[in-house]
């Protein structure tokens, strides 16, 4: 859904509690990485599906960032 230097929304159809630590991994052309997150908020947007927002839990700069988005 979208992605900043702290942190990344998700929709996804499986649900997850807050607190609960994930690892993203996000690939294009360029890069692969996993980031690891940490789920901050979740809200049901439809019958199972669910927005996650998560914030990173280790550093992402800016420059990681435009590799990934560009």
């Amino acid at each position: 859904m979208d992605i900043s230097v702290g942190g990344i929304g998700l929709i996804l159809k499986e649900r997850f509690e807050e607190g609960t630590q994930l690892v993203v991994r996000l690939q294009t052309t360029a890069v692969t990485r996993p980031l690891p997150v940490k789920v901050v908020h979740v809200v049901e947007i439809a019958r199972d599906f669910y927005l996650l927002g998560g914030a990173f839990t280790s550093s992402f700069s800016a420059s990681d960032l435009h590799k990934l988005v560009s």
